[in-house]
């Protein structure tokens, strides 16, 4: 009899343990996430200096793209980040210790509470029904930090994996956390209408919790700006109309992206021509393992899509001119005339179309970056276009 006792106290404290160390690394993932920023920065600046002795390192482009990636050494880990780290730190750690060991706390589950019983608590006849509906109320709080959690993890990737994190960046996570779990609070009671066994309002609590987690505005921000709009409320004004809402101009625009590469670049918040086409190929260059040519065409073809839109593209597609360049050649040379007929144009449009290429700023930083790419015996033509 001792012996069992003393078997079954050992695996309650292994249980604990293991539980507390799972939400310890739940709190430490995070930490994690944001100190491996600094590994892929220098990674970065170790590709650039591998044609910093090359006739590219002259262009524009790779003179931005070292002073950006100078720029993001200095914002590695500084004091400025100890405190929001440490604040998000702490509050995902007691919101999955609450998560793994809340259920057993039934003693302080059956004292009346107004935040876990809402109303219910004053017309409770029962210590037992007291428990039950406050457990729901902690139930529907669990999985609200786990929705949040969970967007909480991608968005940080997201935003590390673009350079774009702040100290503040943190606080908005404690924020979303604790926002999230407050709002189940109040959607769990504004439920308690609903005339359920305690069994069926846990099947609805789970999925309604992580919801709530996941987006904690339940969309009442846009579902109230959408009537406002559909009565002429507050002046609001109306959406425009269908016909003139550009297109989106989707990656899949783009001859040699398959479905791995495109997500690639959707990963890095390049996810359609426009992102695409004024982006420096250098930093793109250095944080994916695509060959720089690639990169520089990849643009081109954006920037031909932006110019001439899909129907275009097509057309000119058709006749060999498939990026920005080869556009630029063929208005520079003997086939204006051909392009404009292509285009269902005048020839005066695809005048002032050479003449706005070579003005735009995002076509000359990549064409003075595709020259010195070029082979010497051929950079002459390809400058004289100019």
């Amino acid at each position: 009899m001792e012996l069992t006792f003393s078997m079954n106290s050992f695996e309650l404290t292994l249980s604990t343990l293991a539980l507390g160390g799972i939400s310890l690394a739940l709190g430490l993932l995070t930490l994690l996430i944001s100190w491996a920023q600094t590994i892929g920065i220098q990674k970065y600046s170790t590709i650039l200096s591998g044609v910093a002795d090359t006739p590219v390192a002259a262009s524009t482009y790779f003179q931005m793209a070292e002073k950006f990636c100078s720029s993001l050494q200095r914002e590695e880990l500084r004091r400025g980040y100890v405190l929001p780290m440490t604040a998000l730190f702490l509050t995902v750690l007691v919101c999955a210790i609450v998560s793994y060991f809340g259920a057993g706390w039934t003693t302080y589950l059956t004292h009346k509470n107004y935040l876990l019983g809402g109303i219910h608590v004053t017309q409770a006849d029962s210590a037992e029904d007291i428990l039950s509906y406050q457990t729901g109320t902690a139930l529907v709080g669990v999985w609200a930090f786990i929705g949040a959690y969970v967007y909480i993890i991608a968005d940080l990737l997201g935003r590390i994996n673009n350079n774009d994190v702040s100290p503040i960046t943190y606080y908005y996570y404690v924020s979303r956390i604790v926002v999230a779990c407050l709002v189940a609070g109040v959607v769990r009671h504004a439920l308690g209408f609903l005339d359920v066994t305690a069994a069926e309002w846990a099947l609805l609590l789970v999925p309604v919790g992580f919801i709530v987690g996941w987006q904690p505005d339940l969309w009442i921000k846009m579902l109230f700006s959408k009537i406002l709009k559909r009565f002429g409320i507050l002046g609001e004004q109306k959406d425009p109309d269908a016909a003139c809402v550009p297109g989106n101009l989707s990656l899949l625009l783009i001859e040699g992206l398959t479905q791995d590469k495109r997500n690639r670049l959707e990963e890095l918040d390049l996810d359609n021509c426009q992102a695409l086409a004024t982006h420096n190929p250098f930093i793109l260059w250095a944080r994916t393992s695509y060959q720089l040519l690639h990169v520089v065409d990849w643009i081109g073809q954006a920037q031909l899509c932006l110019l001439v839109k899909e129907e275009g593209i097509r057309k000119l597609r058709l006749i060999g001119i498939r990026n920005i360049f080869g556009l630029e050649c063929a208005l520079a040379g003997q086939s204006m005339r051909q392009i404009a007929e292509k285009l269902e144009v005048q020839p005066e449009i695809c005048t002032d179309m050479l003449t706005y290429l070579r003005a735009c700023p995002a076509f000359n930083r990549l064409k003075d970056v595709y020259i010195r790419l070029v082979p010497p015996v051929e950079a002459p033509a390809l400058a004289r276009a100019a």
